[in-house]
Parts: C-alpha cells; structure tokens; sequence
C-alpha cells in the first residue's frame, strides 16, 4: 500500500434534506467513515445530530480504486423515511460485495424505525465480482 491509499478519498457525496446538506462518504485510509456538513460546506452543530452517521462501512468502499455507487433517496422508503442506498465492498478484504441500504431513522426523534437491508453475504449468486457504476435518477437503476 503507498501513500496515496494513506489517505480519505471521498467516494459518495449526495445532496440531502432538499439540498440543503450534503451526505458525504469517504475512504478513511481504508478504513470508511461518513457525515453530515451544510451544502455551503460548513459544519453541523452538535444539536443537529444525524442518526446513523460515523461508519462508513458498506456505503463507501474501503479501496480508493474500487468502483461503487450510492443515491440517497429522501422519499418512497418504508415509512417514507430517508436511506442511503449503496453497492459497494463492505470488507476490506474484497470477499462482501453489497448493495445495501441504510438503517431508517426517525429523523425527529432518532429513533431507528427499520434495519438495514443487503444483499446475501458471501452469495456468489448474487453478486460475482460486479462493477458497481452508477444509479440512475428518476425509476432507480442500479447497474
């Protein structure tokens, strides 16, 4: 590994709350962490907490190099609760290629409502070394 998989390359950055702050998702020198800054790129306060955030594990991928995808989509999940939906690599070693979705949050209340959902680990059936590119807007497409 050199330096340049030393650092937080970020993978997802995807407009929330009507745009006014942004979901963004990095590397983390391999090691995926995620959150939550205002569209003009100033940091939340600590009383705008956002449930979910920190881990980045399967929402970004671990290596710089690999392709994934992510859309957060604010409307139309179970409870017509916001997720960020992802198909990424969710190990390190690149054996759990995932498309996943977020853990539903109560965005009042924190509370989380529903579990996250992925696909089958480890099933080649599912997933067999897919390039992950990119969704669609509109009807989502996941490639």
């Amino acid at each position: 590994m050199d330096m340049f998989d030393c650092k937080n390359h970020i993978r997802v950055i995807q407009p929330m709350d009507s745009g006014n702050r942004l979901y963004i998702c990095g590397t983390n020198a391999h090691n995926p962490k995620d959150l939550v800054i205002y569209s003009n790129l100033t940091h939340l306060p600590r009383s705008e907490y956002v449930p979910g955030i920190g881990l980045g594990i399967a929402k970004c991928p671990y290596d710089p190099y690999d392709n994934s995808t992510a859309i957060y989509v604010e409307q139309g999940n179970p409870g017509d609760l916001p997720a960020l939906y992802s198909g990424t690599n969710a190990e390190f070693t690149k054996a759990d290629t995932v498309i996943f979705r977020t853990d539903l949050y109560n965005m009042t209340t924190g509370k989380k409502v529903f579990n996250f959902k992925r696909t089958l680990k480890y099933d080649s059936k599912w997933l067999d070394s897919p390039s992950l590119i990119a969704p669609e807007g509109g009807n989502i497409v996941l490639h």
